[in-house]
């Protein structure tokens, strides 16, 4: 009942886009050539499945859950599908003594890594080379700021935005917002698009051990 109350997709992404203080001139066709990508939450729960729209709200895939993950889990196995439901990352996370490190296969391949507890950068690598970042001031501070992402060489390449979709913090789960720079390309371009998934259970992770 409670999705049934809240405006259509395309009316809810560019309220979000707007909010996330994106322009967009020109879109693509798919998940991996977009220059932004709104995550819409399914259910208000703690691990919500998000539908992942363009600028306008055109239905370009989901984030799933992949099974049910305990009460006591900070972190569980997702998978991104495109618009016909045909997976196209599948996201592995394993914590560690001093990291938490989320794996990516499918279309790119790679890891999110995230030493310590902080949360405030993401390191994304390959073959334990890293060629990308996402850093913020604190993950937790994402619902009134932002993360960068940033290339191999620091250059910024897009941002991330983490809003909330209701005024009740226990309603709804916040929406993501990520824009990226038109031109890049390559493993970082793909893999980015699993982010949100990984930083809302880095979120997880981080109020778990507060």
């Amino acid at each position: 009942m409670e999705d049934q109350q809240l405006p259509p997709a395309p009316n809810r992404a560019q309220a979000l886009v707007a909010k996330a203080g994106y322009t967009v001139y020109e879109a693509g066709r798919t998940l991996f050539d977009q220059p932004v990508l709104v995550y819409l939450p399914r259910k208000a729960r703690r691990w919500p499945d998000y539908d992942i729209v363009d600028h306008v709200g055109r239905p370009l895939g989901a984030e799933l859950k992949v099974g049910t993950p305990s009460p006591f889990e900070v972190t569980a196995p997702s998978r991104i599908v495109d618009s016909f439901g045909s997976p196209v990352l599948e996201i592995r996370p394993s914590r560690h003594l001093l990291r938490t490190e989320f794996a990516i296969t499918g279309v790119a391949t790679g890891s999110f890594v995230v030493k310590g507890l902080e949360g405030s950068r993401v390191s994304i690598e390959a073959n334990r080379e890293r060629f990308g970042m996402i850093r913020s001031s604190r993950l937790q501070g994402l619902g009134v700021g932002e993360a960068r992402v940033e290339d191999d060489a620091g250059n910024v390449v897009g941002r991330i935005r983490h809003l909330r979709t209701s005024r009740n913090p226990f309603r709804r789960q916040p929406a993501w917002v990520i824009g990226l720079d038109p031109m890049l390309r390559g493993p970082l371009r793909r893999l980015v698009v699993a982010a949100p998934s990984v930083l809302a259970a880095v979120r997880r992770v981080q109020e778990a051990s507060a």
